[in-house]
């Protein structure tokens, strides 16, 4: 019979340098591992992910990569989504639709009338940014 596996790989980080499962320290990186019965997450070193996994360390940090590239990829998702709703990233978009369809005008003046917009929108678009941990929305 099978043994039930009680955590999965959730990700990998080195910023977190202490084993929730055997309390050990000063470890260069930790597996992200998820308690699949309480959803809460622990941070487990390589040979305590082995053991609560069943699988080896190399298998370990492969999967902690690919968790991480979908989790980065949902990030910046919800952030993308966040910021398209905002009344700063519509201000923008509107203005600069305005001057594509009326404004006659030099580049120069559009740029001056669509200045105050983009510069809004920068700020919400850093904050998202700085909420999310992700670059270049």
């Amino acid at each position: 019979m099978e043994k039930e596996l009680k955590y999965e790989i959730f990700g990998w980080t080195d910023e977190i340098h202490d084993c929730d499962f055997c309390g050990k320290s000063e470890l260069k990186s930790v597996a992200i591992m998820k308690n699949i019965e309480t959803g809460e997450i622990l941070y487990f070193g390589c040979d305590c992910a082995r053991k609560a996994t069943g699988i080896s360390t190399s298998e370990i940090k492969k999967e902690a990569k690919n968790k991480q590239k979908i989790l980065n990829k949902e990030r910046f998702n919800l952030a993308k989504n966040e910021l398209m709703q905002t009344t700063e990233y519509i201000e923008k978009y509107n203005a600069i639709e305005y001057v594509d369809k009326y404004f006659r005008h030099s580049i120069k003046e559009r740029l001056i009338y669509l200045k105050p917009f983009l510069i809004k929108y920068a700020e919400k678009k850093a904050e998202i940014e700085s909420k999310y941990n992700v670059e270049y929305l």
